[in-house]
This record gives structure tokens, C-alpha cells and sequence, in this order.
């Protein structure tokens, strides 16, 4: 009996799959999409899913916790950056709450980077500056 629930080993790697028992993929993709596991030739994959979220390491996405399309946690690569590691959280409208990566710190709408702490408004700019020995408030 065939349940739909195997590990092929086949030209596109090892994997494991959950669902139909028919399932012949397509390309690399296909197995990244509808399988919970693999070892396949552009790296590999474990995810889990769970009603709306879901949970994934991988060498492409490094480590993400989903909920419904929005990635609310992501550590290692920002945005698909082949060189922009970092930690960012978003909240259920996909707004960024905390942001830290090569270029700074966002926490909360306030902007962090070597030399200044800020919050775009509105009415303007507030912050704390500094450049070279001096600072501005």
C-alpha cells in the first residue's frame, strides 16, 4: 500500500514527501514546495508545516517561521541577499518591527546605525546625532 508518504532518491536528490501518492516532480522547485525535507543538488531544505504557518531551515532561506504569507521571523539572509545576514521580525500586516543586518538596527520605526538614533515623523526628523566628536539633538 501506498500512502503518500515516502523518500525517493532520484535525479534531484533525496527527499521526503507527504501527500499524494502520484507525486512526480517536475524540477527542484516542485520538490521545495510540496516536500518536508530534502537533500537536493542546490542545497538543502527542512520544513514544517502547521495550518496557516509554517517553520523552515534551509540553505536557501536559512531559518523562517511563516504565519499565513508573511515571513514574521527571518534570521540569516535579509531579502535575498547573497551578503546581508541579519535578524528581522514582522508583524501580521508584513510591517517591519525589528530589523538588524549590515546597514543598522530598526526597532520599532526607530533607525539605528553608527553614528545616529532616529525616527522619521510626519512633522519631520527626531533623533540623536553625531559626527566625528559632536552631536546633535
Amino acid at each position: 500500500m501506498n500512502s503518500g508518504k515516502f523518500v525517493r532518491f532520484d535525479s534531484y536528490g533525496i527527499y521526503g514527501y507527504n501527500g499524494t501518492a502520484d507525486f512526480s516532480p517536475n524540477s527542484i522547485d516542485d520538490i521545495k514546495t510540496k516536500s518536508d525535507f530534502g537533500l537536493v543538488w542546490s542545497g538543502f531544505f527542512l520544513k514544517s508545516n502547521s495550518g496557516s504557518g509554517s517553520f523552515e531551515i534551509s540553505t536557501e532561506h536559512d531559518l523562517v517561521i511563516t504565519a499565513g504569507n508573511v515571513k514574521r521571523v527571518q534570521i540569516g539572509r535579509i531579502n535575498n541577499s547573497s551578503d546581508n545576514y541579519g535578524l528581522e521580525l514582522r508583524d501580521n500586516n508584513n510591517n517591519v518591527v525589528f530589523n538588524v543586518d549590515k546597514n543598522g538596527a530598526n526597532i520599532a520605526g526607530w533607525t539605528m546605525d553608527n553614528h545616529s538614533i532616529y525616527k522619521d515623523t510626519s512633522n519631520g526628523t527626531i533623533g540623536l546625532f553625531s559626527n566625528g566628536r559632536n552631536a546633535t539633538i
